[in-house]
């Protein structure tokens, strides 16, 4: 399979800047940061909302349980959620 070097710069139109971008165990859904909050794309439906919580900082890791049901969050300053 061929490296390719892509950056996204606009996700779906939300700025991303970094940080893991993590689809569902179902493959139908995107979980993306954008700052200091995480965005939900529903790749079937069109629809994109944001999580309610939000990180003491910009978000620069994530990931999520194969079953979907936790949802890991480390900010900038090393803070988990």
């Amino acid at each position: 399979m061929p490296n390719h070097a892509f950056k996204f710069n606009r996700l779906i139109g939300s700025v991303y800047t970094r940080g893991s971008l993590l689809y569902t165990s179902s493959g139908n859904s995107i979980l993306s940061p954008v700052g200091n909050r995480v965005s939900h794309f529903d790749l079937r439906t069109h629809v994109c909302r944001t999580l309610e919580f939000e990180a003491r900082a910009d978000i620069t890791a994530m990931t999520i349980t194969h079953d979907d049901r936790l949802l890991l969050v480390v900010d900038e300053t090393n803070h988990g959620m």
